[in-house]
């Protein structure tokens, strides 16, 4: 009885942990990284350069966005104000602020953690509930990291 329970326990607890991951990177982040797309080339990156230095040092970040924003990867062009981009990305009001962002990239990337956790425990079970999910979605989400580069996400 005791490992059926388990059983039932991680079953509730991947369909949990898929939600959360799923939520950050297919609504949460995309809301955060909207500003960032007339200024970056690769809002994506920007978007996961922010959140790290974000997590990293908050207090410095604006000036480094508004001062040196290539940090936060290319730009499109220089003509934009930083400093109102800054605020848009920041005010509470906004779909998704930095701060919020930030809370919710730790949950997902805690999410993601148990989920890959849970794939080497139980490899049956989650290819199963991975099968199940997919057929309730019609679709299979894998998420991906914005892209490969050198970006020192601390958690």
């Amino acid at each position: 009885m005791r490992r059926e329970s388990q059983g039932y326990a991680s079953i509730e607890a991947y369909w949990q942990n898929s939600e959360i991951r799923d939520t950050f990177w297919q609504i949460t982040f995309p809301k955060f990284i909207e500003p960032l797309t007339p200024v970056f080339l690769d809002p994506s990156f920007a978007g996961a350069s922010l959140l790290s230095s974000y997590i990293a040092a908050p207090t410095d970040l604006e000036s480094t966005f508004t001062k040196t924003p290539e940090c936060f990867g290319r730009l499109r062009s220089d003509a934009y104000e930083l400093d109102a981009i800054f605020g848009q990305i920041t005010d509470e009001r906004s779909p998704c602020p930095l701060e919020r962002c930030a809370k919710s990239f730790l949950d997902a990337r805690q999410a993601t953690r148990w989920l890959d956790a849970f794939a080497k425990a139980e490899p049956v079970l989650y290819r199963d509930l991975q099968r199940r999910r997919s057929a309730s979605d019609g679709k299979s989400f894998t998420p991906r990291p914005p892209r490969t580069y050198s970006v020192n996400l601390k958690f």
